[in-house]
């Protein structure tokens, strides 16, 4: 399957990859807490809110990936009508996607800092982000953006 087939909700070698830093960084939490509430010497409560949050992304952006959705999709959803070709290349969103690129480089910065980041031995597509945690979110929204611009490039 090619990476434009997989498109956002593909599991790539990066996401994976970051699935697996994310994994890791819950077990962190979850060992963090159990120590804090067996010993007294700490405040568990923010470290399992953190485990909670991530947890819940973890779970939902595994089930994207692997193409389940928890809801069926409303009707009004389905019955949405799709954007003309004509509105998804234009210079706004041109604009929106070199800000979300120059967003992403700069999160990467942010993630890297907090050592939340995939290996320089991980393979990543186009556009996907070293970053586990803002970067990855926001190359998401990028990819979707890219797709929307130069993947309407000579359909018309």
């Amino acid at each position: 399957m090619s990476s434009d087939a997989r498109g956002a909700g593909g599991i790539t070698p990066g996401k994976a990859a970051a699935f697996a830093e994310r994994a890791k960084r819950l077990n962190l939490l979850i060992q963090q807490a159990r120590y804090f509430l067996a010993t007294g010497k700490g405040d568990a409560g923010p470290l399992l809110m953190e485990a909670q949050e991530l947890s819940a992304a973890h779970r939902s952006e595994l089930a994207a990936a692997a193409g389940l959705h928890a809801a069926p999709p409303s009707p009004s959803a389905s019955a949405a009508v799709a954007v003309p070709l004509h509105l998804l290349d234009t210079p706004a969103a041109r604009d929106l996607l070199a800000i979300l690129e120059e967003a992403q480089q700069i999160a990467e910065q942010v993630d890297a800092e907090r050592g939340r980041t995939v290996g320089e031995d991980i393979p990543l597509l186009p556009g996907e982000s070293r970053g586990t945690d803002l970067a990855e979110s926001i190359s998401e929204i990028a990819l979707r953006v890219r797709v929307e611009v130069q993947g309407a490039r000579g359909r018309e």
